[in-house]
């Protein structure tokens, strides 16, 4: 539940230094024009300097504003004293602020609390105010909140919508003691009433959040709206919020728009975050794009971490802004120096993969174990790869375990394949074939290709380990349907072979067809034996010979040797010898005992080569066996 604004936001709002002149005329008694009589700058150094109060005060007034005088904020403060030690109120508030900021004198709050007391003491309105925020602080005075009640109650005794709101949130959140029963709530309905807009959206949350009344939604958001319509910009940002995620209201994102960029133009870090996200999660929605993006950046440039980061990914994205890998960089290192753990883990990434900064494994390992450390899942996934392969840390594969398996427990679908690599090859860890089938599982669950492989190498090479080889075949099943070519040619397999499916040529064919199209060369050569072997699709051996070719051309020993048989025996192609012998080298080259067979037994032949028995009796020797 959020809480109400804090008090001391709300009335450090009276201390900001707006104009001169607009504080001065705020102070002004009602006796003073607030407009200064036609008397000239002689006429008035005249009268002040025989004593004429009104004439210092004046005189004060010119040198503040450097109205016919260079503006001397010294000079100011000399003659607001002399009126303020005569004792007109407007001088003693005048003078204190000067303490207050530290303007023509040093900055002294304890000076400045005495004179804004005296001007107080005679009603002057923001004296008041100010003299029991300054109590309520402890600036310039111990911190006396009894006093500052005091002070707030005289001040909203004379109708003060500010002070009514100030003293019924200070009551309200425990900084003063209510006199009654529901004083609190009182005191701030009142200055929502009268129109105080910060009073209209706090007394708003009260509704919204329950807090010292009963939730009401309906007058919840129509205290926002009031106070939004007075430019109030939390209530413009959450009202906004409303509108984006129709949560509580209607979604309308044009009105959204409209309140983001409202509370954004006065400022309002948080509607400018929402106004760029409300733009990168719907291109389109506006036409004045750029503008959002450069609104974002003032936040960012400001020193908002959120706001550095997501100019980054935008500077990255080239959306928003334009594309600049270096200047995206830029931003990370602002917001990761910050400590935000996503724009850590960019910059690290960024170090590893050389983009917008010089390749550094050592640098990137700094950043991922930043954001590693505040538990960002895929920088401890990350940081891991780096351990397990020693690029810029020591190689350490129990440190790799580690990390891949904070984010494995974080459900992050790469760390769980990695972690039951890991443990299925007892790297780092004692091996558990177990562990790492419960984390492939895991991982291929999410859509985790990889996993879905390793899974399925697991069950090849231990078959005795798993009881769901089905399991498995779904898993592979999930991945060839999304395309990925490795995956369809090992349901092919599975077919072909009838392990973890029901043997089914036509489907092993249909899926060979699928992976071989996408350039598997494992799959072409199924797919010729097929074709060559009649099963599951026409007796063809023109189409055996054409994707046995395929799949030779790219280096496959298999398909180079089928192809030999195809050229030595003329089959679906015109018999030769030669092209026969060219491909059994080809692919004996590689290791491959068939090849090395029947290329020896070309040169014990004869055929498509000069007849040489010494290098006959090379090749069947590598093969393993001889016909002699």
């Amino acid at each position: 539940m959020k809480p109400l604004i804090p008090l001391a936001v709300l009335l450090s709002t009276l201390l900001l230094p707006a104009t001169t002149q607009a504080r001065v005329l705020k102070s002004l008694p009602e006796n003073t024009p607030q407009t200064a009589p036609a008397i000239s700058l002689n006429g008035d150094e005249s009268a002040a300097e025989h004593g004429d109060v009104a004439a210092q005060f004046r005189l004060g007034l010119r040198y503040e504003k450097g109205n016919e005088v260079a503006q001397d904020f010294a000079r100011a403060a000399r003659w607001y004293r002399k009126a303020a030690e005569h004792g007109l109120a407007a001088a003693q508030h005048n003078l204190a602020v000067l303490y207050l900021h530290g303007q023509g004198m040093p900055k002294d709050e304890a000076t400045a609390l005495v004179w804004f007391r005296r001007a107080a003491e005679q009603g002057q309105q923001e004296s008041l105010l100010i003299t029991a925020l300054l109590s309520l602080k402890g600036a310039g005075t111990p911190q006396d909140a009894a006093g500052a009640q005091d002070w707030l109650r005289n001040a909203a005794g004379n109708n003060d919508a500010r002070a009514m709101r100030i003293l019924g949130l200070a009551i309200l959140q425990g900084q003063a003691k209510p006199q009654s029963d529901g004083e609190g709530l009182a005191w701030l309905r009142k200055a929502a009433q009268q129109g105080d807009a910060d009073g209209q959206y706090c007394l708003g949350r009260l509704y919204l959040y329950g807090q010292g009344v009963p939730t009401d939604i309906a007058q919840a958001l129509d205290w926002y709206r009031k106070a939004a319509d007075q430019g109030q910009a939390d209530a413009q940002n959450e009202l906004a919020t409303f509108y984006q995620y129709g949560k509580l209201l209607k979604m309308d994102l044009a009105a959204a728009e409209d309140l983001y960029r409202k509370a954004a133009a006065q400022g309002h870090a948080e509607a400018k975050r929402n106004l760029q996200r409300l733009f990168l999660g719907l291109p389109g929605l506006s036409r004045e794009t750029i503008l959002a993006a450069s609104q974002y950046r003032q936040a960012a440039e400001q020193g908002d971490a959120n706001a550095q980061y997501l100019t980054g990914l935008m500077h990255e994205s080239g959306k928003g802004l334009p594309s600049d890998i270096h200047q995206a960089a830029g931003w990370y290192r602002r917001a990761a120096e910050q400590g935000l753990a996503a724009a850590q883990y960019k910059l690290g990434m960024q170090y590893k993969n050389g983009q917008g900064v010089t390749q550094s494994f050592s640098d990137a390992a700094v950043w991922l174990r930043k954001a590693a450390a505040q538990g960002l899942a895929k920088a401890q996934d990350s940081l891991g790869a780096l351990y397990q392969y020693g690029l810029g840390v020591e190689q350490n594969a129990t440190e790799a375990v580690m990390w891949y398996r904070k984010a494995a427990e974080q459900g992050l679908p790469s760390a769980q394949t990695n972690l039951g690599e890991m443990l299925q090859q007892g790297r780092g860890v004692a091996m558990d074939f177990a562990a790492a089938e419960s984390w492939f599982r895991q991982a291929a669950a999410q859509g985790d290709d990889d996993a879905s492989f390793k899974l399925l190498r697991l069950f090849e090479n231990n078959v005795g380990l798993s009881r769901q080889d089905l399991l498995a075949a779904n898993s592979m099943q999930q991945a060839a349907q999304r395309g990925d070519a490795r995956a369809q040619r090992v349901m092919g397999q599975m077919y072909d072979a009838g392990k973890g499916l029901p043997r089914d040529a036509a489907q092993a064919a249909s899926w060979y067809r699928k992976a071989a199209e996408q350039g598997d060369s494992i799959a072409r050569n199924n797919l010729g034996k097929l074709y060559a072997e009649g099963r599951g699709v026409p007796y063809d051996w023109a189409q055996a010979v054409h994707w046995y070719q395929l799949a030779a051309n790219q280096g496959y020993a298999l398909a180079q040797n089928n192809l030999g048989n195809m050229y030595r025996y003329g089959q679906g192609i015109d018999m030769n010898a030669e092209q026969a012998v060219h491909w059994y080298r080809k692919a004996a080259e590689q290791d491959l005992r068939e090849a090395q067979f029947s290329l020896g037994m070309m040169y014990l032949e004869g055929n498509g080569v000069a007849q040489d028995e010494r290098e006959a009796d090379v090749w069947l020797g590598k093969a393993g066996k001889r016909p002699y």
